[in-house]
């Protein structure tokens, strides 16, 4: 019997997004499944969902939050300067 993989769950609320001033729901989407999809390779054994809902993580967790936390800005920017250079 295979074990499920722990869940976390990046938010796509925009709210999440606005240190740079307003952002919108599309564009919010697009930054929480970039840093989905980046902290999914760092942590191949856990999956990673994108929501719109607030979620608390579970026990055991701190690491990849830690990890996206320092992070998630400069993939952020990155994923902005690919949509600008397209």
């Amino acid at each position: 019997m295979k074990a499920e993989k722990a869940v976390y769950y990046v938010s796509a609320r925009p709210e999440a997004y606005e240190i740079w001033g307003e952002v919108g729901h599309d564009e919010a989407g697009q930054l929480a499944r970039a840093i989905a999809a980046r902290a999914a390779r760092h942590f191949p054994h856990i999956e990673f969902r994108v929501d719109d809902t607030w979620h608390d993580h579970a026990p055991g967790m701190e690491v990849v939050a830690a990890y996206i936390d320092r992070h998630w800005q400069a993939w952020a920017d990155e994923a902005r300067a690919h949509v600008v250079a397209a």
